[in-house]
């Protein structure tokens, strides 16, 4: 039942409450609007339609980021790349704010500063994508069911990754050179005979490698799909030339 009273403030607070339910209360500087307030959450509560936004309300961004760090980062298949978004994020303006006080407004405005500061399109994209992440944990795990997710209504970056050509045999003598690492220099060579992703190259495994049939089997891939990958004869010239690694990683390179 709703109760409507006047505070010493001049402000009008309105209370409901009802069986099952947490009570809760809100003030209004009209008592129009107290009443309107009351007369909605009831029928809310009444139809089943109402979500308790008291936990986003008491939650800031900045403790729910340390709780996907502590819960959710771990569990990544690159911690270290999603917890530097993350940090990122921690550093926003509004980062302070309540879960339930983040807008979109503040989504696009955090876009548009990364875009003035130079940073790649692919780069906010992925941001915005962890902050959405925290926004859908908060609301399916953290009891934060009545929380809205602000990141889903902002319009993202477009990212445009197209090649027009095809680096030359001289660009790739010259950056191998450059690299002054024999280890360095083959694992370029194998990435542009095999179009390996450099975080599939470093963790590439001799029992992996068949040299007989010409293959490479990637068990872990960025998709989660596993695959593989012929050789070619150069790649095969590349990997013989390599010392075995007492520890079976063919590079000693991390991504």
């Amino acid at each position: 039942m709703a109760a409507i009273d006047q505070l010493s403030s001049g402000l009008w607070r309105a209370r409901v409450r009802r069986q099952g339910q947490p009570p809760q209360s809100r003030a209004f500087a009209l008592k129009l609007d107290a009443e309107a307030w009351a007369r909605k959450l009831e029928s809310e509560q009444e139809r089943g339609l109402w979500r308790d936004s008291g936990e986003a309300e008491r939650t800031t961004l900045a403790e729910c980021l340390d709780r996907y760090i502590r819960e959710h980062v771990p569990l990544k298949r690159d911690p270290a790349r999603e917890r530097s978004h993350v940090d990122a994020l921690r550093a926003l303006p509004f980062a302070s704010r309540a879960m339930a006080r983040v807008r979109s407004a503040d989504v696009a405005a955090a876009r548009d500063a990364w875009t003035a500061v130079g940073h790649a399109p692919a780069t906010i994209v992925r941001r915005m994508a962890v902050l959405s992440r925290v926004f859908n944990v908060a609301r399916r795990e953290w009891g934060m069911e009545s929380l809205a997710n602000p990141v889903e209504v902002v319009t993202k970056p477009r990212v445009a990754n197209a090649r027009e050509r095809r680096i030359s045999d001289a660009e790739i003598e010259a950056l191998c050179a450059a690299t002054g690492s024999a280890e360095l220099a083959s694992f370029i060579h194998l990435a542009v005979e095999t179009a390996m992703r450099r975080g599939e190259l470093c963790a590439l495994r001799w029992e992996h490698i068949d040299l007989h049939a010409r293959t490479a089997h990637l068990p872990h891939t960025k998709n989660g799909h596993a695959r593989t990958v012929p050789l070619s004869s150069r790649a095969l010239e590349v990997l013989r030339a390599l010392p075995r690694q007492i520890d079976g990683q063919v590079f000693g390179l991390r991504p």
